[in-house]
């Protein structure tokens, strides 16, 4: 019963991979490589990239906090982090919102913006669920009872 929550997290993990392959397969047209690339660069600088950092550092504080032997501070590390990234989301999101004008002003052309950004909308629920399958990834790696998959 426990593998249902694992296997659920890693669909959505790499629904973003898959979406795009799905895409490149379907439009077979050269512009959709670099909507793709443009797309996947904008949400991983517009936030991704700061809410793997935040669960980095966050494994570092419970695997101290656990060593110290005081596990209420280091859930208040795991909670903190988790409204860390809320907010880190929902900047994420806005900066979603005016990709297609933030591309342009970059020189991007304006077609290949338009369809970066409805890209974009699409990967919102991926991209979320990526920033919290890490943390929870993170927190139970701290804890030496998380193992991998071989």
């Amino acid at each position: 019963m426990a593998t249902i929550p694992a296997s659920l997290t890693s669909v959505l993990l790499y629904s973003m991979n898959l979406l795009s392959l799905i895409l490149l397969g379907l439009k077979r047209d050269s512009t959709v490589i670099s909507i793709l690339g443009l797309a996947n660069l904008f949400s991983s600088l517009s936030g991704s990239y700061l809410i793997y950092g935040f669960n980095e550092y966050m494994g570092v504080l419970v695997a101290q906090c656990l060593g110290k032997k005081e596990p209420r501070l280091a859930g208040l590390y795991y909670h903190r982090n988790l409204l860390c990234i809320a907010v880190v989301f929902a900047l994420n999101i806005t900066a979603i919102l005016f990709s297609r004008e933030i591309l342009i002003l970059m020189g991007m052309p304006e077609d290949v913006s338009t369809q970066a950004r409805n890209y974009l909308f699409t990967i919102i629920p991926s991209i979320f669920f990526a920033g919290l399958a890490d943390t929870f990834k993170n927190f139970v790696s701290a804890h030496k009872i998380f193992r991998p998959f071989l």
